[in-house]
């Protein structure tokens, strides 16, 4: 099943994606108002975006859900229990892979774009924590995570492990999607692809634009990167020297995140079919056990609420 006339837009994130944003730039005419209209579309409300941590005692759980749950729980884990854990979209190819959030008051005034996005899933795990309430096995978790989405999302994913100049890095990587048939077939994810970057003195923002601009050139798919403020601060504003010969886009972002300082991790988010961009955000990785934790206490992913 494909989807020609109609323009396809994907949110970004489904917690900010009603009429106003994503569905905005693209066709909106000079003096139209969309400010503050309610999306009564039943999709937009199943695709909600949440992730938190609840602490039990010798145990805790992980939920995380929305269009992205693996995206979710990589936030979730980062902003909660310190651990840089980020994610990578997968290829979106598919309508059959989406549904349409399009709000129904913008969808009569503009018949020929919508807002899509991904199919929701839900992560729930529960798994042993140490009394400063971190999890025990780490790698276990996340493996499990990767499981259990891999079982119910039409997309595949794998956990990337790396260790870079002494830093740990965890990364949720897409390896299959389904083609634009409808048939699953084994991808490369965008940022497995090898760059090179001869040596440059540069701010780390320029030279994640230098990524960004060879990540394009590879892929054939639009890129930015990075989120220009991360907790207070300008990411990336230092002037470093740095080279690259045919590393992946990930270690290289990984590289620039290590020069940057401070703990961070990344998401890596992209709309679907045709019309290919990719956004890269840098997102900030923080301990927020509570202070009754292990014994209780919640802890919800940066910036979304604590109950929903």
């Amino acid at each position: 099943m494909r989807l020609c006339p109609i323009q396809i837009i994907l949110c970004f994130s489904v917690a900010t994606c009603g009429v106003s944003h994503a569905q905005m730039p693209l066709g909106t005419k000079l003096g139209e108002n969309w400010s503050g209209v309610q999306n009564s579309n039943p999709n937009y409300a199943k695709v909600g975006e949440y992730g938190q941590i609840e602490w039990l005692g010798s145990t805790a759980k992980l939920i995380a859900r929305g269009s992205r749950p693996l995206d979710m729980a990589a936030q979730t884990l980062s902003s909660c229990l310190g651990i840089s854990v980020s994610s990578e979209d997968p290829h979106y190819a598919w309508l059959g892979d989406l549904v349409d959030i399009t709000a129904p008051q913008w969808a009569a005034q503009h018949p020929d774009l919508h807002a899509y996005a991904a199919k929701p899933g839900q992560l729930e795990l529960s798994f042993e924590v140490q009394q400063d309430g971190q999890p025990r096995n780490t790698i276990k978790l996340l493996e499990e995570a990767v499981v259990q989405i891999n079982q119910q999302q039409p997309w595949h994913y794998r956990l990337q492990h790396d260790v870079r100049q002494g830093h740990s890095f965890f990364t949720f990587v897409p390896t299959a999607t389904h083609s634009q048939s409808g048939e699953l077939e084994a991808v490369n994810p965008w940022l497995d692809d090898r760059i090179t970057i001869p040596l440059t003195t540069e701010p780390i923002m320029a030279i994640a634009d230098i990524l960004s601009q060879k990540l394009a050139a590879k892929t054939g798919v639009r890129f930015s990167c990075c989120q220009s403020d991360v907790t207070g601060h300008f990411w990336g504003s230092q002037t470093i020297p740095y080279e690259a010969s045919d590393q992946t886009g990930r270690l290289i972002l990984e590289d620039l995140m290590i020069a940057a300082g401070g703990a961070t991790s990344f998401v890596e988010r992209c709309e679907p079919m045709g019309k290919r961009y990719c956004h890269i955000d840098v997102v900030p990785t923080v301990e927020r056990i509570p202070v009754t934790a292990p014994k209780s206490g919640v802890c919800s992913a940066l910036g979304y609420p604590a109950t929903r």
